[in-house]
């Protein structure tokens, strides 16, 4: 029997909409997250080519905001910055490489899940308690306990 591929499709889980760090997204985060979680595949290399004027033209704003939503899912632990991007050099080697921090990648098997550890930092200097925040349903916040 042959395996069937699936088309692509962005999974994302409904605990994660209760994180403080996928409430702070704008909304072309939301779109840049979903459109790199749909990209995403389990056989291909988790490392994705992120140019400012690629980004802006899916996400059909400006360059400067392009930029401004890739540092922000960096910021908040969605995407980690791999390599650096630059103005010289190979053309091959100028985008920044970002992975997605909820897959695994080449040199981690596990994902790091770095935007559920993400929270503010308070006045003096500690980051905040980690309680149930008031909108999260119990059930979903009892099955976060463990991962958290």
């Amino acid at each position: 029997m042959t395996k069937r591929r699936q088309p692509p499709y962005a999974q994302i889980f409904l605990h994660w909409m209760y994180l403080p760090a996928w409430q702070e997204l704008s909304s072309h985060a939301v779109k840049l997250l979903a459109e790199l979680l749909a990209a995403y595949r389990p056989y291909t290399p988790n490392a994705f080519e992120l140019s400012d004027r690629h980004v802006a033209e899916r996400l059909n704003c400006s360059r400067q905001t392009a930029a401004k939503v890739i540092a922000e899912l960096i910021e908040l632990g969605w995407l980690k910055l791999e390599r650096k991007g630059s103005l010289t050099g190979a053309r091959a080697g100028r985008s920044r490489v970002v992975s997605l921090t909820c897959r695994p990648t080449e040199t981690n098997a596990t994902p790091t899940n770095d935007f559920r550890h993400w929270g503010r930092v308070s006045e003096n200097g500690s980051k905040r308690d980690r309680k149930r925040p008031p909108c999260m349903p119990l059930e979903i916040h009892k099955t976060l306990k463990d991962d958290i």
